[in-house]
């Protein structure tokens, strides 16, 4: 019972996880862009 207890809360662990993976890589993608547009409009 207690291994089943731990698995769960790393599977859980791992989703929360997932979704701020997931949200940090679209704002990476975001800065990303607006620091290429920024680059160009510099030259």
């Amino acid at each position: 019972m207690d291994i089943n207890n731990k698995q769960t809360e790393k599977e859980e662990t791992d989703k929360s996880l997932k979704k701020i993976y997931r949200s940090l890589e679209s704002l990476g993608c975001i800065i990303f862009i607006l620091w290429f547009t920024y680059l160009l409009g510099l030259w």
